[in-house]
């Protein structure tokens, strides 16, 4: 699948002279400043250009913020796979956000936002790119058209205007071929595209700051329903002295809202100096946004009723800080119907929470999949933020999860950050402490660098979740992720 954009017809339309080329792609960049120039596959560096020897994936990317530009090269397709292509990607920050254009039996091109369901077909056009033959190729952007041409000829063109810049790939899906002579010019000298470098992770010689864990969830289960006079005492000593002042807790279990629980909570909290999250019913099922709106309106009125009843109890006690919304979100909650359904759903929780406690903010903590783009989730989040009134932004890492690393969560904060700087809200994380193949404490090492990973993004951090993974009074892996987590502070 490969991105194409292509201009208007040279002869009707001819670009203004180009003034700025690309350094040619060849063996020397092995030897060069080859920042704008990325490889990964099975890729081999020529005298000429860019072989890609093996039917595989393959892909070379020119990381340039690109708008108007003439790109063309000459390719040689050795074997077609099954489903073999040549495919060019115009991306808006990071693959799969932007414009793909399939080249092979015949000429596709689809619009896609990150996620692999979530994509348009723009059109498509019965022209093929011959194998064994040497075939000029050029890909023209100009004012959001795009026109690809093959040996000179027009093949296919469209506009479109929603993705205005973008680095270029190129890549061999399950196919073998050879591209030389590979020319990209435009008017001016472009900008490297955006990337955001990883902090230190190293724990061994830094702490974090605002990573530092001074939150965490509570889950309410049969093992910890607990609400006779001082029986949240010594974990509250505890988490206080790992630095911990908030809790967020939906006073759930199988049931309405654990009032008596609440109540001891709070009394506890109010001792100790904590201040405690309230958060709402979640419907406790995975595709939750797929459930009908009549189902979801008839939940809708039992939840507001309950927070209702939550705000009456408990909004003036004074270590109530705001509330959270308990029902999670993630790739596939932000797509098409389902997300209109979150919206609606969150919208209407958050709309109802601002009446009865205007000053009071409002938290969500979605998941999010570090293969998934991360401008898809920016673009996603900005939308989301204009429509359902949070306060607080708070993602989940996603490293317990197994879905992200330490490293890639680093960079997803660092990109988010800019979405919630631009719509003046808070930016916390929710860092994963367990493992979720065993349902165990994370390696205290993972969790230090997941710590440090959001450390320079966020104001504030929280995990999930003390009470299972980090009590000391529960196991000993809890036990050790605890007194490591301090002596690292400490140390």
């Amino acid at each position: 699948m490969l991105i194409v954009f292509l201009v208007l017809v040279l002869i009707i339309f001819p670009l203004p002279a180009l003034a700025w080329e690309a350094p040619p792609i060849n063996q020397n960049l092995a030897e060069s400043d080859s920042a704008w120039f990325n490889y990964r596959g099975v890729v081999e560096l020529t005298k000429e250009g860019v072989l890609f020897p093996q039917v595989n994936y393959s892909l070379i990317e020119l990381g340039y913020e690109l708008k108007d530009f003439d790109l063309s090269f000459d390719v040689y397709v050795r074997e077609y796979g099954t489903y073999g292509n040549l495919m060019f990607i115009l991306v808006a920050q990071d693959s799969w956000f932007g414009y793909t254009c399939s080249l092979g039996s015949m000429i596709n091109v689809t619009k896609t936002y990150g996620y692999w369901d979530d994509f348009s077909n723009i059109g498509y056009a019965n022209k093929s790119l011959p194998a064994k033959k040497w075939n000029h190729v050029e890909v023209i952007s100009k004012s959001n058209t795009y026109t690809f041409l093959i040996d000179g000829e027009k093949v296919y063109e469209f506009t479109d205007k929603e993705f205005l810049q973008g680095s270029l790939v190129i890549q061999s899906s399950n196919s073998s071929m050879e591209l030389k002579n590979i020319s990209l010019t435009t008017p001016d000298e472009p900008k490297l595209k955006t990337t955001f470098a990883i902090p230190n992770l190293d724990y061994t010689k830094k702490k974090p700051q605002n990573g530092k864990i001074t939150g965490t969830f509570l889950a309410l289960d049969y093992s910890n329903i607990r609400d006779y006079t001082g029986s949240w005492a010594e974990e509250f000593s505890q988490m206080k002295d790992a630095s911990i002042d908030l809790i967020v807790v939906a006073p759930y279990s199988n049931g309405g809202p654990l009032y008596s629980v609440l109540d001891e909570l709070f009394n506890e909290a109010e001792k100790q100096g904590f201040q405690v999250m309230i958060g709402s019913r979640s419907n406790n099922e995975y595709q939750w946004t797929n459930k009908s709106k009549k189902k979801l309106t008839a939940i809708l009125e039992t939840t507001l009723a309950e927070l209702t009843e939550l705000n009456k109890r408990y909004a003036q006690r004074p270590a109530f800080y705001g509330w959270y919304l308990a029902d999670e979100v993630d790739e596939k909650d932000f797509l098409h119907n389902r997300y209109k359904t979150a919206i609606w759903y969150y919208g209407e929780i958050a709309s109802h929470l601002k009446s009865l406690t205007p000053d009071k903010p409002i938290l969500i903590c979605p998941s999010y999949a570090s293969d998934t783009a991360t401008s898809w989730w920016t673009h996603k989040y900005a939308e989301f933020i204009k429509l359902v009134k949070i306060d607080i932004l708070g993602p989940q890492d996603s490293v317990g999860a197994k879905r992200s690393t330490p490293e890639e969560a680093a960079k997803f904060f660092a990109a988010v950050k800019q979405v919630t700087d631009f719509y003046n809200i808070q930016l916390w994380a929710d860092v994963e402490i367990f493992d979720i193949d065993t349902w165990q404490p994370g390696s205290s090492e993972r969790v230090m660098k997941q710590l440090l990973a959001v450390d320079p993004y966020v104001e504030k951090t929280i995990v999930f979740e003390y009470n299972h993974y980090m009590n000391p009074n529960r196991s000993s892996k809890t036990k050790k992720l605890y007194y490591d987590y301090l002596a690292w502070l400490n140390e």
